[in-house]
């Protein structure tokens, strides 16, 4: 039978092994969060918030409810980044994927400085959005630091 997996086959989709692989991807995955917490959140066409996830919580403080339906930029950017911010979305709208680093404003009035990833994402009307993916800088060079040790 064409696409079948055999009890007790020694391959790599064997079905006896999938608990332990999941429990091991999820380990690994816990790992990671805890060496590079990751903080995403999704803008739509206007540059509101649509989405803002519990990690982006943890990181700066905001919840979700706080957050959905602000304008981004407003809420987030310090008013000296508003222009880079422009230019860096614009960029994101036309289909470039763009890495910063930046300030970003936590609940709390103070800057937290994050290395972000804007990907391209179209929103639920089709206009382009953005997905950020963001992490605590002192994270990402801790991280950069671990690896390098490794090689």
């Amino acid at each position: 039978m064409v696409g079948a997996i055999h009890r007790g086959a020694r391959t790599h989709g064997a079905v006896d092994d999938w608990p332990a692989r999941l429990t091991a991807a999820a380990g690994h995955a816990g790992v990671f969060e805890d060496l590079l917490p990751l903080a995403l959140w999704v803008v739509d066409g206007d540059g509101r918030l649509v989405q803002w996830s519990l990690a982006a919580q943890d990181l700066l403080g905001h919840t979700p409810e706080q957050m959905v339906g602000q304008d981004a930029k407003r809420v987030l950017m310090p008013e000296k980044n508003h222009e880079l911010a422009d230019r860096l979305a614009r960029s994101v709208r036309t289909g470039a994927a763009v890495v910063a680093r930046l300030p970003v404003r936590h609940r709390d009035g103070t800057l937290v400085d994050m290395e972000l990833w804007h990907c391209p994402f179209a929103d639920s009307l089709g206009r382009p959005g953005l997905l950020a993916i963001a992490a605590e800088t002192s994270a990402v060079e801790r991280m950069r630091d671990a690896l390098a040790a490794l090689e």
